[in-house]
């Protein structure tokens, strides 16, 4: 199942997020900004897929994409890619 941790502090905020996802799968490119359109995104980069599951804008606005929490995933693909739905790659 995947996590979000989130932990308002006094002058900040701590916003984590953990992807549930087969030990198969390559590791995530480590955070860094990738320019969409005209806006600039923070977030991993997942190397099978070349999407995202948390992101982050320059005005501080955050997105996170989780899978079903209540019932087991069953998995169905082909899937389209992250970054056809959230952003474009």
């Amino acid at each position: 199942m995947c996590t979000v941790t989130f932990m308002p502090a006094v002058d900040k905020l701590y916003l984590t997020s953990n992807r549930d996802e087969k030990l198969n799968r390559k590791k995530a490119l480590p955070p860094r900004s990738y320019l969409h359109g005209e806006t600039s995104l923070i977030y991993p980069k997942d190397e099978d897929a070349g999407g995202g599951w948390i992101a982050f804008n320059e005005n501080g606005n955050a997105a996170v994409l989780l899978n079903g929490g209540f019932k087991k995933h069953i998995s169905k693909p082909p899937y389209k890619k992250a970054g056809d739905l959230f952003f474009s790659t």
